[in-house]
């Protein structure tokens, strides 16, 4: 992909190509979506929210991470005494 800019710094470029990659991804998901439903929930539901039921939204991820965290203390305090 060649471009060309004058008026445009380095950053700003890799902002509106990064943008793009991430457009043309959307695109491919809410294309594979089976029925007008899937496609609609794209454009409403939080990012990371899939059809296919492997959600990874944000919220999500936290939780997980918040109980891995947990545990992981627990078991510090546990191994301390």
């Amino acid at each position: 992909m060649k471009v060309e800019a004058k008026a445009i710094s380095n950053g700003t470029i890799n902002v509106i190509l990064s943008n793009s990659k991430d457009n043309l991804v959307a695109f491919f998901n809410v294309k594979a979506a089976p029925g007008i439903k899937n496609k609609f929930l794209y454009f409403i539901m939080p990012p990371g929210w899939s059809h296919t039921g492997d959600h990874k939204t944000a919220k999500a991820t936290l939780k997980k991470y918040l109980e891995e965290e947990q545990k992981t203390q627990s078991h510090y305090l546990i191994d301390s005494f």
